[in-house]
C-alpha cells in the first residue's frame, strides 16, 4: 500500500507541473538548452527527492514539510523558465495546489474502495484521471486563464491571489494536504466554494475586459468614420477645384495667347505644362459611375502610384447605391488602405500589386480585394490578427460595418496573397440605423 501511495504522489506532482505549464503557457518545446536542463532536471530531482524523503518520515510530517520540499522549488523553476514574473507564478502555483485536489480525491476513492489492491490498476486509474483533468483544463480553463494573466495588472493579480491563499490557509489549517477521511467533506465544501469564486471572478474580469475592448473599438471606429468623412470632403473639394479650373479655361487660353502674340513660346509651353499638371492632380479618374466610390478609388490610386504599388481597379457600380456615402467611404478606405500597407512591406517591387473588384450581383454589393503580404498572418475566430500596426483596427471596423448591415465578410491568406471578400445586401438599407 505504501508503494501505491508513493506512486500516486509522484503522479500528483507530475500533474501539478502539467497544470502550471498550461496555466503559465510555458513553451516547453521551444525552451532554450539551459532552461531545458533547469526544467526537466529540476522537476526530476524534486520528484525523486520528495519520494525518497516521504519514505523516511511519517506522512503527517511530510505533509507539513511539503511547501518547503516541493512547492518552493517548483515555484523557482517555473519562475525561471516562464519569465512571467514572480507574482503571476505565485498566483499560478496557488491555483495549481487548489486544482490538485480532485486528483487526491480520486486517489482516495480508488484506495478506499477495496477493489484496487495492486499497483498496475491503481496507476492506470490515477493516470486516466490525470489525463482527463489535464484535457479539461487545456480546453476549458487554459484560454481564459492565459487571457487573464496577459491582461491583468500586478495589482489585480495580487487581489486575485486572495482566493487561492484563503483556500490554502483553510486546507492547511484543517489538517494537511493528504485529504484524510475526517476532513474530507469540509475539504470538498471548501473546494466547491473556491471553484465557484474562481469562475465568478474570471467571468466578471472577462466581461469587464470585453466591455473595455468594445468601447475602445467603438471609439476607434467613430474616429475612423469622422476621418473618412473629412477625407471625402477633401476629395470633393479637389473635385470642385477641378470644375472651377475647367470653368476658367478661357482665362488660361487668353494668357497663352498673349505669350504667343509676344513670341514668348517657352513661357507659353511652361504655362501649358503647369496647368496640365494641376488639372491632373485635382481631377479624379473615372473608375465607375458612383461618385463617392470613384472619388475614393481616385484618391487611393494616387497614393498607390506615389508608393510604387500597382493598384488594379475593376469596379462596375451604378451611380445610385442604397448605402450612406460615409459607409462606402469607411468600407472601401479601410480595405484598400490595409491592402496598400501590406503590399508596401513586400521587398520585391514587381509583386506590389493590389487588385480591387466590385460589382452588383443578385441584389448584393460584392467587394473583392487581393494583395500580397510578407510574414505570417494568424487567424482567430476566422479574423486575421494584427500583423501590421493598426491593421487589426481596420479589420474590426470592416467587420463591424458588415455586421451592422447584415452582410458577410471573409478573410483568407494563402500562398502569399491576402484576400478580402465582402457581401452586403442592398435591400432595406434605409431601415438600418
Amino acid at each position: 500500500m505504501e508503494i501505491i501511495y508513493l506512486f500516486s504522489s509522484a503522479i500528483v506532482l507530475i500533474y501539478s507541473c502539467t497544470v502550471m505549464a498550461l496555466l503559465l503557457d510555458v513553451p516547453i518545446r521551444t525552451l532554450s538548452p539551459s532552461n531545458n536542463i533547469i526544467f526537466w532536471g529540476g522537476l526530476s530531482f524534486i520528484t525523486i527527492a520528495s519520494t525518497f524523503i516521504s519514505t523516511k518520515i511519517s506522512m503527517s510530517d511530510f505533509a507539513a514539510l511539503y511547501p518547503l520540499l516541493v512547492q518552493l522549488p517548483v515555484f523557482i523553476i517555473f519562475y525561471i523558465v516562464s519569465k512571467q514574473g514572480y507574482l503571476r507564478v505565485f498566483f499560478v502555483i496557488l491555483t495549481t495546489i487548489f486544482l490538485v485536489f480532485p486528483i487526491r480525491i480520486f486517489t482516495k476513492i480508488f484506495l478506499e474502495s477495496g477493489i484496487i489492491n495492486n499497483l498496475f490498476t491503481m496507476g492506470l486509474l490515477v493516470f486516466a484521471s490525470y489525463v482527463l483533468l489535464s484535457l479539461f483544463l487545456y480546453y476549458f480553463v487554459k484560454p481564459s486563464f492565459n487571457y487573464a494573466l496577459k491582461n491583468l495588472s500586478n495589482a489585480s493579480i495580487l487581489k486575485f491571489c486572495t482566493v487561492p491563499i484563503l483556500y490554502n490557509i483553510a486546507a492547511y489549517y484543517i489538517g494537511d494536504y493528504m485529504t484524510n477521511s475526517d476532513t474530507l467533506s469540509i475539504r470538498i465544501l471548501f473546494f466547491l466554494i473556491t471553484l465557484a469564486a474562481y469562475f465568478l471572478l474570471m467571468d466578471i474580469f472577462h466581461s469587464s475586459m470585453e466591455k473595455q475592448r468594445l468601447e475602445y473599438e467603438k471609439d476607434i471606429i467613430s474616429l475612423e468614420i469622422e476621418t473618412a468623412k473629412q477625407n471625402l470632403r477633401d476629395i470633393k473639394s479637389s473635385q470642385d477645384q477641378a470644375i472651377i479650373f475647367r470653368h476658367d479655361m478661357r482665362h488660361h487660353f487668353s494668357l497663352i495667347s498673349s505669350y504667343l502674340d509676344t513670341n514668348e513660346v517657352q513661357k507659353a509651353l511652361n504655362y501649358i505644362k503647369g496647368a496640365q499638371s494641376n488639372i491632373e492632380a485635382i481631377t479624379p479618374s473615372e473608375f465607375c459611375e458612383n461618385e463617392t466610390v470613384n472619388l475614393i478609388l481616385s484618391s487611393f490610386k494616387s497614393r498607390a502610384d506615389k508608393a510604387g504599388v500597382t493598384l488594379s481597379i475593376d469596379v462596375k457600380l451604378p451611380n445610385y447605391l442604397p448605402f450612406d456615402e460615409t459607409l462606402l467611404c469607411t468600407l472601401f478606405s479601410n480595405i484598400i488602405e490595409n491592402a496598400l500597407n501590406a503590399s508596401n512591406n513586400v521587398d520585391e517591387s514587381d509583386l506590389k500589386v493590389v487588385k480591387v473588384q466590385s460589382m452588383i450581383r443578385r441584389q448584393l454589393l460584392l467587394i473583392l480585394v487581393e494583395n500580397v503580404y510578407s510574414g505570417e498572418i494568424t487567424f482567430e475566430n476566422n479574423l486575421p490578427q494584427q500583423y501590421l500596426e493598426n491593421h487589426g483596427i481596420g479589420t474590426r471596423s470592416i467587420t463591424s460595418i458588415v455586421n451592422k448591415y447584415h452582410g458577410d465578410c471573409f478573410f483568407e491568406a494563402t500562398g502569399g496573397t491576402f484576400t478580402t471578400r465582402i457581401m452586403l445586401p442592398m435591400k432595406s438599407q434605409t431601415n438600418v440605423q
